[in-house]
């Protein structure tokens, strides 16, 4: 059942992904101050400020993301892997990167300087580590990350940086004949490669952790999957890479998209792949289960000592999983606190659809 189960969450959470990367809508409180009507969100996590946005109104027609040039940046452009578009103006060029395909971006900041003056002004204005300054969906913001700054001043510095979105906006009004979605296809092919790296991810930390109550059924050895996991793992995010290479050409997205890919995404398809080669063989075994005979030797604990959910009971078994081993087995409490050294106990335990031994019940004797 979980076989089945892994690939049907693995499609929800790639789908659900989706959805999340393509929203680039917020709401925050509205704000008046020196004449311009703005709007602030601050995410406060443990009573500290962790993240601000602060935006204002400006044309409906563009869509796009500035952020500082960083090193992958300038490393991606040099052996050509992206394509980024340069403005002619040195210093705007050297300190930000433009994340959009959009040809009418392009020739609108390569032909305002005006416009280049008051986004670099506006970034050289963010007090705190700026993450990126977004233009979606008829509104302009700053995000950035607060150095443990509190509210009220965080409040302070956004109706400051209000001037300095207006001056930005005011050059981002005139209408076009196109949509954004329509002059850049790209981030929708972005959004769908990374979704399915987030959601590689997220289905393979999900599956570290057991749907039915542990410790059974568990592999003898653990470790086993990872020999078909790791290749399969691998193949499926180099495919996914390929996939956005061939997708996304030269796109100015590209390398964070491959950034992503190789780090979480194949992480995940590891984690995924082992999951589901792990259930099937466990699922899919149709051979009589084998009773080994043991005797403890040995019973500890470990984890946390104050909460009974986060300690894990273990004993020591002479005798498996072979005759001549010795071996530790993860036993449920209730099997534990009647258990003692030197008694005998009896394994279930099945050879495996894919050759790899596992246990289902532990019966004390």
């Amino acid at each position: 059942m979980w076989f089945v189960t892994g690939f049907i969450t693995l499609a929800v959470f790639c789908i659900t992904s989706l959805f999340w990367r393509q929203k680039v809508s917020w709401r925050g409180e509205r704000r008046h101050a020196d004449g311009i009507d703005y709007e602030v969100s601050l995410t406060l996590i443990k009573g500290r400020l962790d993240h601000i946005r602060v935006g204002i109104s400006c044309g409906d027609d563009f869509s796009f993301t500035l952020t500082r040039e960083r090193l992958h940046d300038v490393v991606s452009k040099k052996i050509g892997l992206v394509e980024e578009c340069q403005t002619g103006d040195i210093d705007f060029d050297r300190e930000v990167y433009i994340r959009s395909d959009d040809r009418i971006v392009h020739r609108l900041l390569q032909t305002d300087p005006t416009l280049r003056a008051g986004l670099l002004e506006l970034i050289d204005a963010c007090p705190y580590g700026l993450k990126s300054v977004e233009v979606h969906n008829g509104r302009l913001w700053i995000e950035a990350k607060p150095l443990g700054d509190s509210p009220e001043e965080a409040e302070v510095e956004c109706a400051r940086m209000a001037p300095l979105l207006k001056v930005a906006a005011e050059r981002l009004k005139e209408p076009q004949s196109a949509v954004p979605e329509s002059r850049d296809p790209f981030p929708f092919r972005a959004a769908c490669l990374l979704a399915i790296s987030t959601g590689l991810a997220i289905n393979g930390f999900l599956s570290l952790f057991p749907l039915e109550p542990p410790p059974f059924p568990a592999l003898v050895n653990p470790l086993a999957p990872l020999i078909l996991a790791i290749p399969i793992g691998l193949c499926v995010s180099a495919l996914l890479a390929l996939a956005a290479l061939a997708w996304l050409r030269r796109s100015a997205r590209t390398h964070l998209v491959l950034i992503e890919i190789l780090l979480a995404g194949s992480a995940g398809a590891v984690l995924t792949a082992y999951s589901e080669i792990r259930d099937f063989n466990i699922e899919h075994d149709t051979a009589a289960p084998s009773m080994i005979e043991a005797s403890v030797t040995k019973l500890t604990t470990s984890g946390r000592t104050w909460a009974r959910r986060g300690r894990n009971y273990h004993a020591e078994l002479a005798g498996w999983p072979t005759a001549t081993e010795q071996a530790s087995l993860k036993i449920p409490s209730r099997i534990f606190n009647r258990l003692q050294v030197g008694q005998s106990v009896a394994v279930e335990q099945h050879p495996g659809a894919l050759g790899w031994a596992w246990v289902s019940d532990f019966h004390p004797r």
